[in-house]
């Protein structure tokens, strides 16, 4: 049962109930509970948690992801530097912890088409060729339901908008714990690899298929899968509080930094903080 924005949950028959959590109110029939537990709304939250710069629908267009707490938003920045919304999606069905986005280097550069709608001249591929082709870039996501996904768009001219496309890969539990992974996410500057932290103890680092091979797969119809293997590091007793990876000269070489608090005061001091590298390049099988 809904009232307007509010979504009401009941207890079970002969289950007892808080008297904060009763009303006065008489049933209309017998077999409506008369109580109700008030779980969420049916409103997305209006709060952009994130701006990222992402091509995920066209390797030729600007396109910037607004990134909701259980939402996103794919805006168009056309050669006015104007922001035009062209498609969201809202059944994400959790909430958002972090996104990062990733894939190939592109110049910077206007949207093409007219200075007003920044849409394409050139629209004419078929269905078959839009489906079958990659972006330059890829969106990844933690949600509190313990997923790492994937997504990128597609345009879609019958509904005017786009289309969203999204991958799955189970991370953790669900739910937010101090140990589940998906408090943070980054990205190497190469789009070699990524790693997803929890708020303590655990870290993930995964090694990443070089865009050539995500080609190959949704050219063949495959799922999308960007995760070639994956490693668990420890951090024991001590708070994540930001992870990065930093920018090498050697090519061979992956270098993460992560700013550490002692989650357990060992004296009257306070909690010490410290910055840990890890060189995760011979850590992993195969770092392309």
């Amino acid at each position: 049962m809904t009232t307007g924005a509010i979504q009401w949950g009941f207890a079970d028959e002969g289950e007892e109930v808080p008297e904060c959590y009763q009303t006065r109110a008489t049933p209309s029939e017998d077999d409506v509970p008369v109580y109700g537990l008030l779980s969420r709304t049916l409103i997305h939250s209006p709060v952009v948690k994130k701006i990222l710069p992402a091509r995920i629908r066209r390797q030729d267009l600007n396109d910037v992801v607004f990134i909701g707490e259980t939402y996103i938003e794919l805006h168009l920045l056309t050669p006015l530097g104007k922001l035009q919304k062209v498609g969201s999606k809202t059944d994400i069905g959790a909430e958002i912890r972090d996104a990062c986005v990733f894939g190939a280097k592109r110049p910077i550069q206007f949207s093409p088409g007219s200075p007003e709608t920044g849409l394409s001249e050139g629209r004419g591929d078929s269905d078959e060729d839009i489906k079958s082709r990659l972006p330059a870039e890829i969106l990844a996501m933690t949600t509190d339901a313990g997923y790492l996904q994937f997504v990128y768009a597609r345009d879609c001219d019958e509904q005017g908008q786009v289309d969203f496309v999204v991958s799955r890969r189970r991370i953790d539990n669900r739910g937010v714990h101090p140990s589940h992974l998906g408090k943070c996410i980054a990205v190497d500057p190469q789009s070699r690899a990524m790693a997803v932290a929890a708020y303590q103890d655990y870290f993930r680092v995964y090694s990443l298929h070089p865009m050539e091979e995500l080609q190959r797969q949704i050219a063949e119809g495959l799922p999308l899968n960007p995760i070639k293997e994956e490693r668990t590091f420890a951090v024991h007793g001590c708070f994540v509080v930001h992870m990065e990876f930093l920018y090498t000269s050697d090519i061979e070489h992956v270098i993460i930094i992560l700013f550490l608090i002692e989650s357990v005061r060992r004296s009257s001091f306070p909690s010490k903080s410290q910055i840990i590298f890890f060189d995760v390049s011979g850590l992993l099988i195969e770092i392309h």
